[in-house]
């Protein structure tokens, strides 16, 4: 099945947290949610975040960690992140998400329809 998301870029995911954030407050629990910067095992000079559940405050302190951090990929080598870095979900040492990161895309999709159904009641 071809998947058809643009991929999201931390750039996207501050614009996206920073709305939620303002929305929902930093403290905002999710199930979809995620923590752990590193090096994305898929290509290490991409960033990875490991699916988790967390605050919107914590999720957006993993990205700016992402942004100003430097990160050892696994077979070596320093890797800096900048805005235009394209996110993916895996665990650390994991690479099942796609080189466009469909599945950090995805999990800031999932988390949007959790805070807002839950605010449906």
């Amino acid at each position: 099945m071809q998947h058809y998301t643009a991929p999201t870029t931390l750039a996207d995911a501050v614009r996206v947290l920073d709305r939620a954030i303002d929305h929902f407050g930093h403290d905002r629990a999710v199930r979809h949610g995620f923590t752990s910067p590193h090096s994305w095992r898929g290509i290490y000079a991409m960033p990875s975040f490991a699916h988790s559940p967390a605050t919107l405050g914590e999720m957006r302190r993993s990205v700016s960690r992402s942004l100003t951090e430097t990160f050892e990929g696994w077979k070596g080598g320093d890797y800096r992140y900048d805005d235009g870095s394209i996110a993916h979900l895996d665990y650390e040492g994991e690479c099942y998400d796609t080189e466009d990161g469909e599945r950090f895309t995805e999990q800031l999709m999932l988390m949007l329809l959790e805070l807002y159904l839950d605010e449906e009641g």
